[in-house]
């Protein structure tokens, strides 16, 4: 491949790659995505909680199994995080639950699905649940101390249940609920909001999910494999990268380069009008100007008098030889230099008075006159004069 070819190759190589790589490596988003999974970084997402829990200290685990499958955790030394406020759980759930619980582990879960799989825990049974819940703290416990709350909560749970201890409540019910269930531990929210991107920025939505969560040498696992809300494609993680500007600049990458290549490369052609100032512009003008001047006369007059001049100063003829003519010239370099030449006579006759002639012509008659000064000086520096000629030449 030429060079021209390999760089338009390499261009289009590499606005491939580097749309690829920002489709992959920074897709925006959707702010809209209700997913309080880890990997969502809008409002809604959980992804600031997962990356701040690491730089505390905290062993941060995601998990896509079923709740049927929390036999192979420690419980002892695990807070399973249920973060999806809509839901429900089956009785296979809920016996693996209890059975988790009672073997020592912690729970955090809110909303309908926390209620549901939680076991001994009951909700509000009235739907009289406010848009906006400005909780009160009761107690003295570590969720207590968190500070009041704003909640945006879909369902809120009985103050009235013995086994459990409300922490936080609202003006119709409980809003952070927790209680013991074997050597477990449960904590259940009213709204996901403390995990949440958007609830973090709070200071009391980060006390209370820390105080939720135990110390940390538990390991911290969020359960995602109950969340309902159908994942986005691939195609949905390139949204809000300009892929039609991406596209219209490559198109204008590749014309350029077509173009580029293409003026290198085409058909040539004369310019329709040549610029004045263009060296063959130059040339034309002083042919012209040396027509107009009939220069082929000067011209030929003047590889006339080189010749004369060859003659008189290399070949030594003298002045006078040359002023009775031709035939006296082509006389004296056949006797001198044994130079028979039948063009000589006719071109000096022709020569010897100016007459308007073509530029043809005149270079024609040029080339004839320089080629005998040409042979007389050859033969004249393989042939010295002797003595006498010289001697003739000086009395002429």
């Amino acid at each position: 491949m030429k060079g021209e070819k390999q760089l338009m190759l390499c261009a289009i190589t590499a606005a491939v790659v580097i749309t690829v790589a920002a489709a992959v490596f920074a897709p925006e988003n959707n702010r809209d995505d209700p997913r309080p999974s880890i990997d969502n970084a809008g409002p809604n997402g959980a992804k600031a909680a997962y990356v701040l829990l690491q730089r505390l200290g905290y062993t941060v685990v995601r998990s896509e199994k079923p709740l049927t499958d929390l036999y192979s955790l420690d419980a002892a030394h695990t807070t399973l995080v249920l973060a999806n406020s809509f839901g429900s759980s089956s009785k296979e759930e809920q016996k693996t639950m209890a059975e988790y619980l009672t073997r020592g582990g912690r729970v955090v879960a809110d909303g309908e699905l926390g209620v549901d799989v939680l076991p001994g825990f009951y909700w509000k049974e009235d739907r009289q649940v406010p848009a906006v819940c400005y909780t009160k703290p009761q107690g003295v416990s570590a969720l207590a101390q968190a500070g009041g709350l704003v909640f945006h909560p879909s369902i809120l749970a009985k103050e009235d249940l013995v086994e459990t201890v409300v922490a936080q409540s609202c003006e119709h019910g409980g809003a952070v609920i927790t209680y013991p269930y074997g050597a477990g531990t449960a904590v259940w929210w009213a709204s996901p909001e403390p995990l949440t991107n958007r609830g973090l920025h709070e200071d009391a939505n980060l006390r209370l999910l820390l105080a939720s969560l135990g110390g940390t040498e538990r390991t911290v696992v969020f359960n995602e494999a109950e969340i309902d809300v159908q994942p986005v494609s691939s195609w949905d993680k390139t949204k809000g990268i300009p892929l039609t500007a991406m596209l219209l600049q490559l198109l204008l990458v590749l014309g350029l380069l077509v173009f580029g290549y293409g003026r290198r490369h085409g058909p040539m052609r004369t310019l329709a009008t040549t610029p004045r100032t263009s060296p063959l512009e130059f040339a034309y003008s002083m042919g012209n100007l040396y027509h107009k001047a009939a220069a082929g006369e000067a011209a030929t007059r003047d590889a006339r008098e080189r010749l004369i001049q060859v003659l008189e100063e290399q070949c030594g003829v003298s002045h006078d030889t040359v002023l009775e003519g031709p035939e006296a010239v082509a006389s004296m370099l056949l006797a001198r230099f044994d130079y028979r030449n039948s063009g000589l006579v006719p071109l000096l006759e022709e020569t010897q008075k100016p007459t308007r002639i073509t530029p043809g012509e005149a270079l024609e008659r040029v080339k004839e006159l320089n080629l005998v000064a040409d042979e007389l000086r050859r033969r004249v520096s393989m042939k010295p004069m002797p003595s006498k000629e010289r001697l003739l030449v000086c009395i002429r």
